[in-house]
């Protein structure tokens, strides 16, 4: 028994729980996240058909029997494509959810007039290094003027 007190005492002590932090959705136009929803949905749909016609192809392409290290490859490149292009559907399919519940959740909020969606929102403070980092970065890739 000494030896599971031991034992237990070595384990990593919890850590504390996140803290929830609401956000504020003021500001948030109902349009824009049924745009993203049916966006993200034509990708999912894009990316699953996709995922058909490459496995299809693949069944009615077999790969070289006669040849060890090209049957193997072969089977990497195929699981490969065939699983990249499937997750992509998988995780659009489910942001293209969560992007019609913001928008039932911002309708709902500008319907009962909890929400105005003219509000300007406002941005989180970031830590300084990382915003600098940041400015750094798209100062090089865009013009300021075609920032917000």
């Amino acid at each position: 028994e000494q030896r599971i007190d031991a034992s237990v005492a070595r384990l990593p002590k919890r850590s504390k729980k996140a803290v929830y932090t609401p956000t504020d959705l003021n500001g948030v136009q109902p349009w824009a996240a049924l745009a993203g929803g049916l966006l993200y949905s034509a990708f999912s749909y894009g990316a699953w058909t996709g995922t058909t016609i490459a496995a299809e192809w693949f069944t009615v392409h077999p790969a070289p029997q006669d040849v060890y290290i090209a049957m193997r490859i072969s089977a990497v490149v195929r699981t490969v494509i065939l699983g990249l292009v499937s997750m992509f559907a998988g995780i659009s399919g489910v942001t293209s959810i969560g992007m019609y519940g913001l928008f039932i959740r911002v309708t709902y909020g500008v319907l009962t007039g909890e929400l105005d969606p003219n509000q300007p929102q406002e941005v989180a403070k970031t830590d300084t290094m990382e915003s600098e980092g940041l400015t750094k970065a798209m100062d090089a890739l865009l013009p300021r003027e075609w920032r917000r």
